[in-house]
């Protein structure tokens, strides 16, 4: 069954699909990249800033670059550039990594994310959201992450948000398997 699914899933994925994991710091996003890629070893703390690799044995099918932009604010932007720049060479999606116990910092995740999609070479793009640590006490609802985000009004892209427990390895491949069916999907219109 499994095999059929990555089948469907990537028989129209492009020749590159360029994935991007975003979001604040201390979201998540380091262990993401793991669950993405066991074979890696988690980097030290405040060791790398800005990684890539191609995750060929994830997708069955066709490339996928999975990139991922982590580190303090100073740093994110500038690289968020880089993903944007890309726009024409390849399709492209963003997995937005929100720790959904952390009430304090959900408008700035919102203001992160608005900065992120901004722009016509991102229009378009399609973006799934990681509600990460859901395991935590006090985490926010998907629904909940769903209307703080404000993702309804993401009409001119396709947009989801998934459930995730990244340090358990919950949900982190359908995430990843959902963003790439929007991907395929948004090639379609």
């Amino acid at each position: 069954m499994g095999c059929l699914l990555s089948r469907l899933l990537f028989n129209s994925l492009p020749s590159l699909c360029h994935i991007l994991v975003a979001g604040l710091d201390s979201v998540g996003k380091k262990t993401v990249m793991c669950r993405l890629k066991p074979d890696i070893l988690a980097p030290a703390e405040n060791e790398l800033l800005y990684y890539r690799w191609v995750t060929v044995d994830i997708i069955p099918r066709g490339n996928v670059l999975v990139e991922c932009v982590g580190g303090d604010e100073k740093y994110r932007r500038p690289l968020y550039g880089l993903f944007k720049q890309s726009r024409n060479t390849c399709k492209k999606g963003i997995l937005y990594v929100v720790d959904s116990s952390d009430r304090e910092r959900i408008a700035e995740c919102r203001e992160e994310l608005d900065s992120l999609l901004d722009g016509d070479q991102m229009r378009g793009v399609p973006v799934v959201v990681l509600a990460n640590k859901q395991d935590l006490p006090g985490a926010m609802s998907v629904e909940e992450l769903e209307e703080e985000l404000q993702l309804s009004r993401m009409t001119d892209r396709l947009c989801g948000i998934y459930w995730t427990c990244a340090a358990k390895g919950k949900g982190v491949s359908g995430g990843l398997y959902e963003l790439i069916r929007l991907v395929n999907q948004s090639q379609q219109r």
